[in-house]
């Protein structure tokens, strides 16, 4: 008898929290997305000139998957004793002189949203504003193209490219090299550099193909290096043979020069908002001049998305994290696309990494 009573108080206490929900004074929000990764579930909204990080939790996640950065979004909730529970939300402008629109939401870290099965962090702690602060340092983006060279030089032998290999330019290496990174988006190919394709698809000697594949040109210091090392390669494999592997059926190998020739893009940031929002937006070659040209022909030795990071924002942990990517495996989509992935979570946590 008594647990049917407590039964019986126990959801009318639900029923009168729930009637209580119903009748608070429902308030409007407007704001303009910055940043949105469905994946993560995780949303930046810019109001009265401030950011605001949300995480979106659980599944399903198709109302993110809907939004893109510069988006209006407008969105009404209620407060029931300190309690914000969104009622909708959808893109558009807010209504003029709707109620609560000065407010985002409070800073207090305890309250939250709760929107057809989300539960959504309201504004940023203070561990976060760190991460919404300007750096005095600016980061410029700058792009690139690349001007290509005919040498003139045709070899039909892998011993004819190791021999050539010794005279051409550093600058013919690097185009075979780094340079293919610009001609494979989403992968730098079967074969990482054009001497391993090359060697395997015109000559047919897949044993070559793959050891001069594996090789990993960020491994060595200089082009120079570079250069020894493939010419190594190359006559270890020639050295127990007694008919040097030679074009057939294929296509003989051209030797190829490039230079790349820097263009400013005019766009500085000075945020790891404004950062991962550019770096979302630029083009191929941009990723490819930050994260390859300076770290390799500028002779940096580190990309410059990671110096900045570190330097101008102090996030050694992320800088960390980006310079450890390495652009040979999945290529430059693959560099941007996990360097997104950090920015996120680090915003999301208010916290390095």
């Amino acid at each position: 008898m008594m647990r049917r009573v407590g039964i019986a108080f126990a959801v009318i206490a639900v029923a009168l929290s729930v009637t209580a929900l119903a009748f608070a004074a429902v308030k409007q929000v407007s704001g303009e997305v910055v940043m949105v990764n469905p994946n993560l579930k995780t949303i930046v909204v810019r109001a009265q000139g401030q950011d605001w990080s949300f995480s979106v939790e659980p599944k399903p996640a198709e109302t993110l998957s809907r939004l893109k950065p510069g988006d209006k979004v407008t969105g009404h909730y209620a407060d029931s004793g300190g309690k914000l529970t969104a009622q909708t939300i959808k893109k558009g402008e807010a209504l003029a002189g709707g109620e609560g629109e000065a407010s985002l939401l409070t800073r207090d870290a305890s309250s939250c949203l709760w929107y057809r099965g989300y539960y959504v962090m309201p504004a940023m702690r203070e561990e976060e504003k760190s991460m919404r602060e300007r750096a005095d340092m600016s980061f410029e983006f700058v792009g690139c193209i690349e001007l290509r060279q005919m040498l003139g030089i045709r070899v039909e032998t892998e011993r004819q490219l190791a021999n050539f290999l010794r005279l051409v330019p550093l600058d013919c290496v690097y185009y075979h090299t780094h340079g293919s990174l610009l001609r494979h988006r989403y992968r730098a190919g079967m074969y990482s550099n054009d001497f391993a394709t090359w060697a395997a698809i015109e000559v047919r000697d897949r044993v070559l193909g793959e050891r001069l594949a594996v090789l990993d040109p960020l491994d060595c210091e200089t082009l120079a290096d570079l250069r020894g090392t493939i010419i190594a390669v190359i006559e270890d494999h020639l050295r127990p043979m007694t008919v040097v592997p030679r074009v057939v059926h294929g296509e003989p190998f051209d030797f190829i020069e490039s230079q790349i020739v820097a263009v400013p893009t005019g766009v500085k940031v000075n945020s790891l908002v404004d950062f991962r929002r550019t770096l979302s937006e630029v083009e191929d070659s941009t990723v490819y001049y930050h994260a390859l040209e300076a770290r390799v022909r500028l002779t940096r030795r580190q990309n410059d998305f990671s110096v900045w990071l570190k330097d101008g924002l102090g996030l050694p942990g992320l800088a960390a994290k980006v310079e450890a990517l390495d652009p040979y495996t999945g290529g430059l989509e693959r560099v941007r696309n996990q360097m997104l992935a950090y920015c996120d979570e680090v915003l999301a946590k208010g916290d390095d990494l």
